[in-house]
């Protein structure tokens, strides 16, 4: 039950950083491009992580090795695909997309992983998508190349959390996986960044703090917290909690302004949807803490 309940703050604490990320990667994507973007975020991460677990990195196994190498493979593709995509589209239509997760991760898990879903999961699934509906605006969502775009990154980040499922029940380390993941994130972006050109970007430092945000917190702390709880949760789970992306998004969206000084603007829909999304999140930490409770 203790590890339960662990699993569930540490996720729930990454799910919240991660919703700082949607603004600063909205700023960023279009500051310096994608390459830029996605290359100095995974460095930024595997060096602050390296200099904290530098002991289990200079002792990785191949086992664990090649664990942190699919996983890196698809955290590079999902953040590419998604910086690209965030240069079309708002940081809050960016934030309701990356919340399908709810759906996807529990669906591939039930068809890769054979994983069965609760009936109190399905419900709990089934109101986080009303509250994802209303926070997207409902009807009124318009479509776009950058939320189609967007879309493809959702489905490679439910992958990735699948695959960490997968791994984990194998015998990862998770604390492993989860820095060397981040540091073949790195190495992988490496020369698609060098081909593409650097090309001319103006330091600020503004742009400092946010690329230290993003690669600190948003990718090295939150990343190292999601694999660490699914030890003590299924997928399903995981999608759910990650299902709160979009309440957070939507709000730091508003809180941090893009590079001239603009913000987002959180209206009445966003509240109703972000109290759906909370509320089947309880739902399903009641249920679930009774099932745990009777086992």
């Amino acid at each position: 039950m203790v590890n339960f309940i662990k699993g569930d703050l540490l996720l729930i604490l990454a799910t919240a950083i991660w919703g700082i990320s949607f603004p600063l990667m909205r700023n960023l994507s279009r500051w310096g491009g994608v390459m830029n973007l996605v290359t100095l975020r995974f460095i930024i991460a595997s060096i602050f992580l390296y200099l904290i677990f530098y002991k289990k990195v200079n002792s990785i196994d191949m086992k664990n090795l090649i664990f942190s190498f699919f996983n890196g493979l698809l955290l590079m593709l999902s953040f590419m695909v998604l910086a690209f995509g965030q240069t079309y589209a708002s940081a809050l239509n960016s934030s309701f997309i990356m919340g399908l997760t709810i759906v996807f991760v529990p669906l591939l898990a039930s068809f890769i992983l054979k994983k069965k879903l609760s009936k109190a999961n399905l419900a709990a699934i089934v109101i986080s998508l009303l509250g994802i509906f209303f926070i997207s605006g409902g009807i009124r969502l318009s479509i776009g190349a950058g939320e189609i775009i967007i879309f493809a990154s959702m489905l490679l980040f439910s992958c990735h959390i699948v695959q960490s499922d997968h791994f984990i029940s194998k015998g990862a380390d998770t604390v492993t996986v989860g820095v060397m993941q981040n540091v073949c994130a790195a190495l992988l972006s490496i020369p698609i960044w060098l081909v593409t050109g650097i090309g001319e970007v103006e330091i600020t430092r503004l742009v400092i703090i946010q690329l230290i945000v993003l690669g600190v917190f948003c990718t090295a702390i939150a990343f190292t917290l999601m694999i660490c709880a699914q030890k003590y949760m299924p997928p399903s789970r995981v999608g759910l909690i990650l299902g709160a992306e979009p309440v957070f998004g939507a709000v730091f969206s508003v809180i941090i302004p893009d590079f001239n000084g603009i913000r987002e603007t959180f209206y009445l829909h966003h509240l109703i949807g972000s109290i759906f999304i909370i509320s089947a999140i309880i739902i399903s930490e009641i249920f679930s803490s009774k099932q745990k409770l009777h086992a």
